[in-house]
Protein backbone atom coordinates (compact mmCIF):
# COMPACT_ATOMS: atom_id res chain seq x y z
CA UNK A 1 0.00 0.00 0.00
CA UNK A 2 1.35 3.62 -0.68
CA UNK A 3 -0.13 6.76 0.45
CA UNK A 4 1.11 10.23 -0.64
CA UNK A 5 0.34 13.61 0.42
CA UNK A 6 0.76 17.20 -1.68
CA UNK A 7 0.95 20.76 -0.36
CA UNK A 8 0.98 23.92 -1.91
CA UNK A 9 4.16 25.49 -2.71
CA UNK A 10 5.87 28.53 -4.33
CA UNK A 11 5.50 27.55 -8.10
CA UNK A 12 7.74 27.44 -11.19
CA UNK A 13 7.14 30.09 -13.28
CA UNK A 14 4.56 28.22 -16.02
CA UNK A 15 2.74 28.63 -19.19
CA UNK A 16 0.58 25.86 -20.52
CA UNK A 17 -0.27 26.82 -24.00
CA UNK A 18 -3.08 24.72 -25.64
CA UNK A 19 -5.94 24.65 -28.75
CA UNK A 20 -8.57 23.86 -26.63
CA UNK A 21 -9.87 23.42 -22.42
CA UNK A 22 -7.43 21.49 -20.32
CA UNK A 23 -8.54 17.84 -21.14
CA UNK A 24 -6.14 16.92 -23.98
CA UNK A 25 -8.14 14.47 -26.87
CA UNK A 26 -10.67 13.89 -24.53
CA UNK A 27 -12.38 17.07 -25.75
CA UNK A 28 -12.71 15.13 -28.90
CA UNK A 29 -14.33 12.02 -28.25
CA UNK A 30 -17.88 11.05 -28.71
CA UNK A 31 -19.96 13.04 -25.94
CA UNK A 32 -20.77 9.32 -24.36
CA UNK A 33 -17.36 7.26 -24.71
CA UNK A 34 -16.59 5.28 -21.48
CA UNK A 35 -12.85 5.52 -20.23
CA UNK A 36 -10.94 2.00 -20.35
CA UNK A 37 -10.27 2.13 -16.78
CA UNK A 38 -12.12 3.44 -13.60
CA UNK A 39 -12.37 6.64 -13.16
CA UNK A 40 -9.89 7.49 -10.10
CA UNK A 41 -7.44 6.23 -13.22
CA UNK A 42 -8.34 9.50 -14.61
CA UNK A 43 -8.02 11.60 -12.08
CA UNK A 44 -5.32 14.04 -10.66
CA UNK A 45 -3.13 12.52 -7.48
CA UNK A 46 -3.58 16.39 -5.91
CA UNK A 47 -7.58 16.18 -6.45
CA UNK A 48 -9.19 13.35 -5.73
CA UNK A 49 -12.58 12.63 -8.44
CA UNK A 50 -14.12 12.01 -5.13
CA UNK A 51 -13.56 15.26 -3.73
CA UNK A 52 -14.59 16.56 -7.15
CA UNK A 53 -17.63 14.78 -7.24
CA UNK A 54 -18.22 15.79 -3.52
CA UNK A 55 -17.71 19.79 -4.31
CA UNK A 56 -19.95 19.96 -7.42
CA UNK A 57 -22.91 17.33 -5.62
CA UNK A 58 -22.72 15.20 -8.32
CA UNK A 59 -23.40 11.35 -8.09
CA UNK A 60 -20.30 9.17 -9.54
CA UNK A 61 -19.03 6.07 -8.38
CA UNK A 62 -15.06 6.44 -8.84
CA UNK A 63 -14.72 2.81 -9.08
CA UNK A 64 -16.83 2.73 -12.20
CA UNK A 65 -15.91 3.77 -15.54
CA UNK A 66 -16.80 6.98 -16.24
CA UNK A 67 -18.44 8.97 -18.72
CA UNK A 68 -16.60 11.60 -21.34
CA UNK A 69 -18.52 14.35 -20.10
CA UNK A 70 -18.19 13.67 -16.34
CA UNK A 71 -14.59 13.11 -17.20
CA UNK A 72 -13.99 16.60 -19.18
CA UNK A 73 -16.09 18.12 -16.95
CA UNK A 74 -13.71 17.65 -13.36
CA UNK A 75 -10.77 18.51 -15.92
CA UNK A 76 -12.74 21.91 -16.96
CA UNK A 77 -12.35 22.57 -13.07
CA UNK A 78 -9.07 22.22 -12.61
CA UNK A 79 -7.46 25.80 -13.34
CA UNK A 80 -10.26 27.68 -11.78
CA UNK A 81 -10.28 25.57 -9.00
CA UNK A 82 -6.13 25.75 -8.32
CA UNK A 83 -6.34 29.64 -9.39
CA UNK A 84 -3.70 28.39 -12.79
CA UNK A 85 -6.41 30.59 -15.25
CA UNK A 86 -3.24 33.32 -15.63
CA UNK A 87 -0.79 30.24 -16.82
CA UNK A 88 -2.91 28.64 -19.31
CA UNK A 89 -3.34 30.08 -22.59
CA UNK A 90 -5.94 28.24 -24.79
CA UNK A 91 -7.35 28.54 -28.40
CA UNK A 92 -3.70 29.20 -29.37
CA UNK A 93 -1.69 27.04 -31.76
CA UNK A 94 2.15 26.71 -31.50
CA UNK A 95 3.33 27.22 -35.06
CA UNK A 96 7.20 26.83 -34.40
CA UNK A 97 10.00 25.57 -31.38
CA UNK A 98 13.74 26.84 -31.53
CA UNK A 99 16.78 27.28 -30.06
CA UNK A 100 17.85 30.39 -28.14
CA UNK A 101 20.14 31.48 -25.59
CA UNK A 102 17.58 30.78 -22.89
CA UNK A 103 16.70 27.27 -24.15
CA UNK A 104 13.23 27.28 -26.46
CA UNK A 105 11.86 30.10 -28.11
CA UNK A 106 7.84 29.21 -28.81
CA UNK A 107 6.01 30.56 -31.09
CA UNK A 108 2.33 30.43 -31.08
CA UNK A 109 -0.45 32.42 -33.10
CA UNK A 110 -4.54 32.26 -31.80
CA UNK A 111 -6.80 30.49 -34.04
CA UNK A 112 -8.52 33.73 -34.93
CA UNK A 113 -5.36 33.85 -36.95
CA UNK A 114 -4.92 37.83 -36.09
CA UNK A 115 -2.23 37.70 -32.96
CA UNK A 116 1.32 35.68 -33.17
CA UNK A 117 2.60 35.41 -29.84
CA UNK A 118 6.75 34.24 -29.01
CA UNK A 119 8.00 32.92 -25.68
CA UNK A 120 10.99 31.93 -23.97
CA UNK A 121 12.05 29.51 -21.45
CA UNK A 122 14.17 27.23 -20.26
CA UNK A 123 12.47 23.81 -20.01
CA UNK A 124 9.86 22.59 -22.71
CA UNK A 125 7.24 19.60 -22.03
CA UNK A 126 5.74 18.77 -25.74
CA UNK A 127 3.27 16.76 -24.87
CA UNK A 128 0.43 17.20 -28.05
CA UNK A 129 -0.60 13.85 -28.05
CA UNK A 130 -1.12 11.01 -30.84
CA UNK A 131 -3.79 12.96 -32.39
CA UNK A 132 -2.01 16.46 -33.05
CA UNK A 133 -2.72 16.19 -36.70
CA UNK A 134 -6.20 13.87 -37.94
CA UNK A 135 -5.18 10.89 -40.69
CA UNK A 136 -7.52 11.96 -43.62
CA UNK A 137 -8.88 9.21 -46.39
CA UNK A 138 -6.41 10.67 -49.11
CA UNK A 139 -9.10 10.00 -51.83
CA UNK A 140 -11.04 12.71 -54.28
CA UNK A 141 -14.02 13.25 -52.35
CA UNK A 142 -12.98 13.41 -48.28
CA UNK A 143 -13.19 16.83 -48.40
CA UNK A 144 -16.91 16.43 -49.05
CA UNK A 145 -18.94 18.19 -46.16
CA UNK A 146 -20.72 14.57 -45.67
CA UNK A 147 -17.22 13.42 -44.54
CA UNK A 148 -16.44 14.26 -40.85
CA UNK A 149 -13.06 13.35 -39.26
CA UNK A 150 -14.40 12.50 -35.84
CA UNK A 151 -17.57 11.32 -34.09
CA UNK A 152 -19.32 13.28 -31.31
CA UNK A 153 -23.37 12.05 -31.13
CA UNK A 154 -25.82 10.46 -33.14
CA UNK A 155 -27.85 13.26 -33.31
CA UNK A 156 -25.58 15.36 -35.21
CA UNK A 157 -25.96 12.79 -38.38
CA UNK A 158 -29.40 12.83 -39.93
CA UNK A 159 -30.49 10.68 -42.76
CA UNK A 160 -30.29 6.41 -42.38
CA UNK A 161 -27.19 5.31 -44.29
CA UNK A 162 -23.79 5.98 -42.41
CA UNK A 163 -20.47 4.91 -43.11
CA UNK A 164 -18.06 4.57 -40.16
CA UNK A 165 -14.41 4.03 -41.32
CA UNK A 166 -12.06 2.94 -38.85
CA UNK A 167 -11.46 -0.02 -36.58
CA UNK A 168 -10.68 1.31 -33.12
CA UNK A 169 -12.36 2.31 -30.50
CA UNK A 170 -13.44 5.24 -31.51
CA UNK A 171 -15.12 4.05 -34.34
CA UNK A 172 -16.16 0.78 -32.46
CA UNK A 173 -18.18 3.21 -30.23
CA UNK A 174 -19.47 5.23 -33.04
CA UNK A 175 -20.83 2.33 -35.26
CA UNK A 176 -22.75 0.79 -32.31
CA UNK A 177 -24.00 4.18 -30.59
CA UNK A 178 -25.25 5.08 -34.27
CA UNK A 179 -26.34 1.36 -35.00
CA UNK A 180 -28.37 1.94 -31.61
CA UNK A 181 -30.03 4.84 -32.86
CA UNK A 182 -31.89 3.50 -35.66
CA UNK A 183 -29.02 3.77 -38.46
CA UNK A 184 -27.90 1.33 -41.02
CA UNK A 185 -24.13 1.34 -40.25
CA UNK A 186 -21.31 0.10 -43.04
CA UNK A 187 -18.33 -0.23 -40.65
CA UNK A 188 -14.77 -0.10 -42.91
CA UNK A 189 -11.81 -1.65 -41.96
CA UNK A 190 -8.74 -2.18 -43.51
CA UNK A 191 -7.61 -4.37 -41.51
CA UNK A 192 -8.82 -8.56 -41.47
CA UNK A 193 -11.39 -9.43 -39.33
CA UNK A 194 -9.26 -11.42 -36.89
CA UNK A 195 -7.49 -8.38 -35.32
CA UNK A 196 -10.57 -6.76 -34.64
CA UNK A 197 -12.09 -9.64 -33.34
CA UNK A 198 -9.19 -9.90 -30.96
CA UNK A 199 -9.23 -6.25 -29.51
CA UNK A 200 -13.38 -6.95 -29.43
CA UNK A 201 -13.15 -10.61 -27.39
CA UNK A 202 -10.20 -9.31 -25.01
CA UNK A 203 -12.57 -5.83 -24.34
CA UNK A 204 -16.43 -7.90 -24.08
CA UNK A 205 -16.37 -8.93 -20.44
CA UNK A 206 -15.37 -5.20 -19.26
CA UNK A 207 -16.39 -2.76 -21.77
CA UNK A 208 -19.96 -2.94 -21.93
CA UNK A 209 -20.12 -1.40 -25.65
CA UNK A 210 -17.60 -4.43 -27.06
CA UNK A 211 -20.19 -6.86 -25.64
CA UNK A 212 -23.23 -4.56 -27.72
CA UNK A 213 -20.43 -4.95 -30.60
CA UNK A 214 -19.72 -8.45 -30.72
CA UNK A 215 -22.97 -9.19 -30.25
CA UNK A 216 -24.21 -6.96 -33.41
CA UNK A 217 -21.44 -9.12 -35.39
CA UNK A 218 -22.71 -12.80 -33.83
CA UNK A 219 -26.24 -11.83 -34.64
CA UNK A 220 -25.42 -10.13 -37.98
CA UNK A 221 -27.70 -7.34 -37.37
CA UNK A 222 -29.50 -6.38 -40.66
CA UNK A 223 -28.45 -2.99 -40.14
CA UNK A 224 -24.86 -3.47 -39.45
CA UNK A 225 -22.52 -4.36 -42.61
CA UNK A 226 -18.83 -4.88 -41.47
CA UNK A 227 -16.47 -4.42 -44.28
CA UNK A 228 -12.74 -6.11 -43.79
CA UNK A 229 -9.76 -5.47 -45.63
CA UNK A 230 -11.72 -2.58 -47.29
CA UNK A 231 -10.07 0.98 -48.51
CA UNK A 232 -12.43 4.01 -49.78
CA UNK A 233 -11.47 4.62 -53.30
CA UNK A 234 -13.62 8.12 -53.92
CA UNK A 235 -16.29 10.11 -52.32
CA UNK A 236 -18.70 11.93 -54.45
CA UNK A 237 -20.87 15.29 -53.72
CA UNK A 238 -24.30 12.81 -54.42
CA UNK A 239 -22.90 10.60 -51.38
CA UNK A 240 -21.96 7.64 -53.89
CA UNK A 241 -18.81 6.22 -52.34
CA UNK A 242 -16.54 3.83 -54.29
CA UNK A 243 -14.62 0.87 -52.33
CA UNK A 244 -12.66 -1.57 -52.73
CA UNK A 245 -12.51 -5.21 -50.92
CA UNK A 246 -9.29 -7.10 -52.08
CA UNK A 247 -9.30 -6.18 -55.53
CA UNK A 248 -12.86 -5.84 -55.86
CA UNK A 249 -14.74 -2.76 -56.50
CA UNK A 250 -18.41 -1.59 -55.25
CA UNK A 251 -20.09 1.13 -54.21
CA UNK A 252 -22.46 2.11 -51.08
CA UNK A 253 -24.68 4.96 -50.87
CA UNK A 254 -24.17 7.05 -47.55
CA UNK A 255 -25.65 10.44 -46.10
CA UNK A 256 -22.94 10.40 -43.93
CA UNK A 257 -19.17 9.32 -43.73
CA UNK A 258 -17.37 9.36 -40.11
CA UNK A 259 -13.68 8.62 -40.43
CA UNK A 260 -12.18 7.61 -36.74
CA UNK A 261 -8.88 6.87 -38.39
CA UNK A 262 -6.61 8.37 -35.45
CA UNK A 263 -3.90 10.54 -36.05
CA UNK A 264 -0.01 11.45 -35.19
CA UNK A 265 2.49 14.12 -32.83
CA UNK A 266 3.45 17.09 -35.62
CA UNK A 267 7.50 17.03 -34.47
CA UNK A 268 7.59 19.44 -37.78
CA UNK A 269 7.42 22.34 -35.30
CA UNK A 270 10.78 21.78 -33.56
CA UNK A 271 12.92 22.96 -36.03
CA UNK A 272 16.98 23.83 -36.12
CA UNK A 273 18.33 21.67 -32.71
CA UNK A 274 21.73 19.89 -33.53
CA UNK A 275 21.33 16.85 -33.32
CA UNK A 276 17.19 16.75 -33.60
CA UNK A 277 14.95 14.37 -31.93
CA UNK A 278 15.23 10.32 -32.37
CA UNK A 279 12.88 8.28 -32.26
CA UNK A 280 11.06 4.94 -31.38
CA UNK A 281 8.46 3.06 -32.60
CA UNK A 282 5.67 2.40 -30.51
CA UNK A 283 2.75 -0.26 -31.07
CA UNK A 284 0.04 -2.33 -29.13
CA UNK A 285 -1.84 -5.44 -29.48
CA UNK A 286 -4.16 -4.31 -31.48
CA UNK A 287 -3.28 -1.06 -34.05
CA UNK A 288 -2.32 1.78 -31.81
CA UNK A 289 0.88 3.25 -33.09
CA UNK A 290 2.83 6.06 -32.18
CA UNK A 291 6.50 7.71 -32.70
CA UNK A 292 7.40 7.83 -29.91
CA UNK A 293 10.37 10.15 -28.68
CA UNK A 294 14.22 8.71 -27.56
CA UNK A 295 14.20 9.64 -24.00
CA UNK A 296 15.80 8.93 -20.05
CA UNK A 297 13.86 6.33 -19.01
CA UNK A 298 13.94 7.89 -15.24
CA UNK A 299 13.03 11.68 -16.73
CA UNK A 300 11.60 11.35 -19.54
CA UNK A 301 14.02 14.11 -20.85
CA UNK A 302 15.09 13.77 -24.50
CA UNK A 303 18.32 12.22 -25.03
CA UNK A 304 19.30 14.20 -27.98
CA UNK A 305 17.60 17.72 -26.87
CA UNK A 306 18.71 18.78 -23.04
CA UNK A 307 15.76 20.24 -21.37
CA UNK A 308 12.99 18.59 -23.68
CA UNK A 309 10.50 16.34 -22.18
CA UNK A 310 7.92 14.53 -24.32
CA UNK A 311 4.86 13.95 -22.13
CA UNK A 312 2.51 10.68 -22.11
CA UNK A 313 2.56 8.78 -24.65
CA UNK A 314 5.41 10.18 -26.87
CA UNK A 315 7.69 9.55 -24.03
CA UNK A 316 9.91 6.02 -24.94
CA UNK A 317 8.81 3.50 -23.39
CA UNK A 318 5.41 4.33 -21.95
CA UNK A 319 2.90 1.62 -22.58
CA UNK A 320 -0.22 2.73 -24.45
CA UNK A 321 -2.80 2.28 -22.01
CA UNK A 322 -4.15 5.59 -19.59
CA UNK A 323 -2.83 4.28 -16.61
CA UNK A 324 1.30 3.89 -17.65
CA UNK A 325 0.84 7.75 -19.45
CA UNK A 326 0.08 9.56 -15.66
CA UNK A 327 3.85 8.34 -14.98
CA UNK A 328 5.16 10.65 -16.62
CA UNK A 329 3.78 13.86 -14.94
CA UNK A 330 5.87 13.48 -11.69
CA UNK A 331 8.97 12.00 -13.53
CA UNK A 332 9.22 15.29 -15.65
CA UNK A 333 8.18 17.43 -12.95
CA UNK A 334 10.62 16.15 -10.64
CA UNK A 335 13.71 16.32 -12.92
CA UNK A 336 13.02 19.93 -13.73
CA UNK A 337 12.78 20.59 -10.33
CA UNK A 338 15.41 19.15 -8.90
CA UNK A 339 17.33 20.70 -11.66
CA UNK A 340 16.18 24.20 -10.07
CA UNK A 341 17.20 23.57 -6.89
CA UNK A 342 13.58 22.73 -5.01
CA UNK A 343 13.85 18.73 -4.43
Amino acid sequence: EIAYTFRKSKPLDYLLITQENVGGLWNNVPRNLLTLSPGQWMEFGYYPLAQHAQEQNIDIDVNDLIIKRDLINYYHTIPKRFEQTNHIHTEECVTRIEPHEKGFLVTSQDLSGQTTHQYTCKYLIYAVGQRCQLRTLGVPGDNLPIVSNNYEHFSNYPGQQIIVVGGGRSADWAATELHDAGRHVHYVMRQPFDVHWRLITDSRYGLPYYARIADLIETKSPRFNTLYNTQIQKVEENGRVTLNTQGREHTLQADHIITEIGGSADYSLIQGFKPGLTFVEKHDAYRFQVNQVASHAHSHESVNIPNFYPGGYLAQGIGLVVFAMHGTTYAIAGDIMQKEGLL
